[in-house]
């Protein structure tokens, strides 16, 4: 028999939907049963629903799984499906299945409509792919895995069967399992690397009990790689698992001697074996040091078996089976915490959470030593403020395996909260060293650091970036948040990076993300050192790249300029913020607003409606009130000189709104805006937006202008039927990109009734 203990109710319903499939025919689908009302697989045949309900009730009795059928029949009295079968991994005797046919009478047509676990043993016996693709139901299950490790294999080994039968319930099939078993397939050897917390090991378990129920023995090797040397034996199926094979500090655990030789050379001996797989696992940076340092491991070529494990190859889907199926095998937390994340769908705030991270939800479920014997009175709460501060993950790997030169150029770019380019980091790193935050660094050096800090700590892309230009960010927000905290706690440190900034971005970053973590006795010091950062920094080019690249969209590009606007801006606000600030920045901001207003009104963009447009902005965020009166009139004439057009009259208006009773900036333009509308109207141009063409008929009020209304109407029904086209496209290319029913899928997931123990 199977052992469908590995299973959730919901890898159940899964396994359902796919034997249904190979049974049947058609598109069977999986439902939330709290949406649908006792619906859990379904299909539409000519309008007419087929269901078949699942009870996954294995630690249940008998009893309650005839009281959880009768709950049921009152559902299905309301839906009247076409057709009806009820499904549990519980063996039934005839006796059984003739109770719940009785119960669930007349949607049971039969005894045969009702499946134990025998009819589901015969069905996946008929299926084979099905199974196939259900690896949890055909791994090795409990006490099997330790079964294949003999006396003459370390106790470790059968340690690490047994850690792998207590976690497997736990696992979650994604595609990157697949990827990694194909590679492994292929080149007899794997290497899994990533970022700290991202399933590296969790991935090479599930390897290695895939490959134990294909009769591999399994070998694990801890301290160095004789270990595996001493037991090898390619007459005989073995996989090896090496994980963490570079020490979790590469800095002070280098290699011991001459292993990188017998490494490699036990990496050849695996490759040329038809018996031996090898599998290792170590966080990329690391693994990126050491490819740098040690030529024999340059030299076996290992990029070819090298699987990086990165956070965004996890679905929406997997990651909400990530969660579930960890609170469901969670035994102190359900059913408590899995009621609390379905009031107001809170697992969407978690499964969507920026810093998602399947450690951090072991964390949240298991390994956490203050939920035991007790769920928190607000478990969700504790779950997403766990994500909104994870410490947990970088802390370790910052502080023990990444060398003050890294560390710095971590913070450094978190404080920018965007991309550089490689030119530009070497900047901001050479800066650093001569604020004394780490060790002089060499031109070439840099990217030896970037070869351990990439997909870790840090990411690059050349996405957007002119001729072919690298390009450096975060790998993950969580690590923003890191640095936050890192800085908020270390005084001198923080002092350091402020005077090592290069741009005024990092600035404004660090003043708008950390002041109100810092104690207020050290706010003087700090407000004085952003003062001083902001005068220093006002006209230095701004980042190469403002924002990372996100999904579908090219990175937004800056030219190497200024941006006046939203640095008078932040300044601005820095004033209002602190008594200092406003007292050691005041002169400087008032030269810098009148050096901008005189720039624009002498520029060549003179009549440009994004200039204008920026001009508006900046008078409207510091108001009229603190604006010199020549810089007023200059931001008047400045909107005043554009070309006719529905743009100009809402800058006008916005304008209008700052100026005293007995002022009006729009009188001067009626005639202007009355012969503008007329050709608009007569043209019946089909540029014009039903919300453009509503405030040219308010502007049209204002000033007395008349409007010929049947054009205008036409106009209007027009635009509007050119907007329900348009958001009909623009809906079906969101929903396409999304993925076929994503919200469903997740719902179904979560929104069901107490599962079955």
């Amino acid at each position: 028999m199977r052992n469908y203990a590995m299973l959730s109710d919901h890898d159940f319903e899964l396994l359902a939907a796919s034997l249904l499939d190979a049974e049947r025919g058609g598109r069977w689908e999986v439902f939330a049963r709290g949406a649908d009302g006792g619906v859990d697989v379904r299909r539409l045949v000519n309008g007419k629903r087929e269901i078949v309900q699942c009870k996954h009730m294995l630690k249940s009795s008998k009893s309650k799984l005839l009281t959880a059928a009768k709950k049921e029949k009152k559902n299905v009295d309301k839906l009247k499906p076409a057709s009806y079968q009820f499904w549990t991994t519980q063996s039934l005797t005839a006796e059984n299945k003739a109770d719940i046919a009785e119960i669930l009478s007349p949607w049971i047509k039969s005894d045969s409509d009702v499946w134990g676990e025998e009819d589901l043993e015969l069905a996946l016996d008929r299926h084979p792919n099905v199974e196939r693709g259900h690896v949890k139901l055909w791994i090795a299950g409990a006490g099997q895995l330790s079964a294949q490790v003999n006396g003459g294999v370390w106790q470790r080994s059968k340690e690490l069967a047994q850690e792998i039968e207590r976690a497997l319930p736990r696992y979650v099939e994604t595609g990157i399992f697949t990827h990694a078993r194909d590679i492994l397939e292929s080149n007899r050897v794997l290497i899994i690397s990533g970022s700290p917390g991202v399933g590296k090991t969790t991935i090479a378990r599930l390897l290695v009990a895939n490959l134990v129920d294909a009769g591999y023995e399994p070998v694990s090797i801890s301290g160095d790689v004789d270990e595996g040397q001493s037991v090898i034996d390619t007459s005989k199926k073995q996989v090896f698992l090496y994980d963490d094979f570079l020490g979790s500090n590469f800095l002070s655990n280098r290699l011991s001697k001459n292993e990188d030789k017998r490494l490699a050379s036990f990496i050849r001996a695996c490759r040329h074996s038809e018996n031996t797989l090898f599998i290792m696992t170590t966080r990329e940076y690391i693994l990126q040091q050491a490819l740098s340092d040690y030529e024999e491991l340059e030299r076996v070529d290992l990029d070819v078996e090298r699987l990086v494990v990165k956070l965004e190859k996890y679905s929406r889907v997997e990651k909400a089976r990530i969660l579930y199926n960890h609170l469901f095998h969670s035994n102190h937390l359900q059913p408590d915490a899995l009621a609390q994340l379905r009031a107001g769908k809170a697992y969407l705030r978690v499964i969507d959470h920026r810093n998602y991270n399947p450690r951090l939800i072991e964390f949240a479920t298991l390994t956490d030593p203050t939920l035991r014997g007790k769920v928190p009175e607000n478990y969700a709460d504790y779950i997403l403020g766990l994500l909104d501060d994870p410490k947990s993950v970088w802390s370790g790997p910052f502080s023990k395996q990444i060398d003050s030169a890294g560390q710095t150029l971590v913070i450094l770019i978190a404080c920018l909260d965007g991309l550089v380019s490689e030119d530009e980091a070497y900047a901001m790193i050479s800066a650093a060293c001569d604020a004394g935050l780490c060790d002089r660094v060499k031109v070439g050096a840099l990217k030896d650091m970037l070869k351990v800090l990439d997909d870790s700590f840090l990411s690059t892309t050349r996405a957007g970036a002119t001729d072919s230009e690298l390009l450096i960010g975060l790998a993950n927000p969580s690590v923003g948040d890191f640095v936050t905290g890192v800085l908020a706690n270390d005084r001198t440190r923080r002092n350091s990076v402020i005077e090592s900034f290069t741009h005024f971005e990092q600035a404004a970053w660090i003043l708008k993300g950390l002041r109100a973590s810092i104690p207020p006795e050290e706010h003087l010091e700090f407000d004085a050192l952003i003062s001083d950062a902001f005068s220093r920094l006002f006209q230095t080019p701004l980042p190469r790249s403002s924002r990372p690249p996100t999904a579908g969209f090219r990175p937004r590009r800056h030219e190497v300029q200024t941006d006046p606007v939203e640095r008078l801006t932040v300044m601005h606000q820095a004033m209002e913020l602190s008594a200092t600030i406003f007292e050691r920045l005041t002169d400087h901001f008032d030269q810098q607003l009148q050096a901008t207003f005189l720039a624009w009104q002498n520029g060549s963009e003179h009549g440009d409606f994004a200039m204008c447009s920026d001009v508006v902005q900046l008078v409207r965020r510091v108001r009229r009130s603190n604006l010199p009166p020549e810089a007023w009139r200059s931001a008047c004439e400045l909107v005043g000189d554009l070309y006719p057009s529905v743009e100009k009259w809402e800058l006008l208006e916005k304008l209008n709104d700052l100026t005293d009773p007995d002022e009006d900036l729009l009188g001067p333009h009626v005639s202007e805006f009355q012969e503008w509308l007329g050709e608009v109207l007569g043209s019946g141009s089909d540029e014009m937006t039903v919300r453009e063409l509503d405030e040219a008929r308010a502007y049209a009020d204002h000033l007395g202008v008349s409007v010929d209304e049947e054009q205008f109407d036409a106009m209007q029904t027009e635009a509007a039927l050119r907007e329900d086209e348009l958001s009909e496209v623009r809906y079906e290319e969101y929903r396409d990109s999304r993925g076929p029913r994503d919200d469903d899928y997740v719902a179904a997931i979560f929104e069901r009734s107490t599962p079955g123990v």
